[in-house]
């Protein structure tokens, strides 16, 4: 029922809710299902999935109950640094990534005074391939994030995305020049 007393009409912004729950719960299915095969090549990582994809299901639970502006920037803000890191580890060698090369598929024998099995890591072993799940997770975040700035009130909204943008301005910037 709206605040008008109609069975039909819908609350302002009732739209952009759904849209963010369905969002953040795409996303956090998504991270649950990748769980399972990250964890025998990274168990921090794998564990990083599950916090994620956790903290996105109930998220998804807990905008129906209306959240303050406050907990809603910082929810936008974590997924841009969530969406940030997915950039990056499709796009740079991150040190914390294992490696995607052939030859730290299989085990080796240990290297004596060697850290790891004594393979060394190529540049460019690190970046993560991009996937279908990846993309179809990017895109439920990117719709979490709009809705959740749609949220906002007017004030609040223009300074979120301004911030926004100028953080994707210098993000693009700094993977330019410093990091080419």
């Amino acid at each position: 029922m709206s605040s008008s007393g109609s069975l039909d009409e819908p609350l302002p912004g009732e739209g952009f809710v759904l849209a963010a729950a369905m969002g953040a719960a795409m996303a956090g299915v998504i991270h649950l299902v990748v769980v399972p095969g990250h964890w025998a090549v990274s168990a921090p990582m794998s564990a990083f999935f599950l916090g994620v994809g956790v903290a996105q299901l109930v998220l998804a639970a807990a905008l129906g109950r209306g959240l303050p502006d406050a907990v809603l920037v910082g929810v936008i803000s974590a997924h841009l640094a969530i969406m940030g890191l997915y950039v990056a580890s499709r796009t740079v060698d991150l040190p914390f990534v294992p490696p995607h090369d052939a030859a730290h598929e299989m085990e080796h024998l240990p290297v004596p005074g060697a850290v790891g099995n004594g393979i060394p890591t190529y540049p460019g072993s690190r970046v993560e391939p991009v996937g279908v799940l990846d993309l179809l997770c990017l895109v439920a975040e990117l719709v979490l994030v709009v809705s959740l700035a749609a949220l906002l009130p007017p004030r609040l909204r223009g300074i979120v995305t301004t911030v926004m943008a100028g953080a994707a301005v210098l993000a693009v910037l700094w993977r330019v020049w410093v990091l080419s």
